[in-house]
């Protein structure tokens, strides 16, 4: 995951794309800055572009409500870079998807309508 990370970055397509604007945002809030500014949005900018310029295709931001910061702020007081929690983020969905896939595969009379399960967890991987 390391080296696909490397070569994906500088581009959209990175691993955990989705968690670095919350993850920045949530560092902003525990330091006592407004998540909101242009300040927060440039270091986003810096993590996922490299540079604190506007960039040219999506210019991510954290546009997310406060409960986000609830969720996340335990995992952000441990001290993990940006880049490692997106590895980490990324590694917990990938793992998962085939669990979902055993606990399905499985012959369990208590899971009610078995076959609507598997287009979900598809969809959600």
């Amino acid at each position: 995951m390391n080296s696909l990370q490397s070569s994906l970055q500088g581009t959209t397509m990175m691993l955990g794309i989705d968690l670095y604007p919350r993850w920045i945002g949530t560092q902003a809030v525990l330091q006592g800055e407004n998540p909101y500014t242009l300040e927060t949005r440039q270091q986003i900018w810096q993590a996922l572009y490299g540079s604190t310029n506007t960039p040219n295709g999506n210019p991510f931001g954290f546009y997310y409500p406060p409960a986000i910061v609830t969720l996340l702020s335990p995992f952000v007081m441990l001290g993990l870079s940006v880049g490692n929690a997106a590895l980490l983020w990324c590694a917990f969905l990938w793992a998962i998807l085939p669990v979902f896939l055993v606990i399905w595969s499985m012959d369990l009379p208590n899971i009610p309508n078995k076959t609507n399960i598997l287009p979900i967890v598809f969809i959600s991987g």
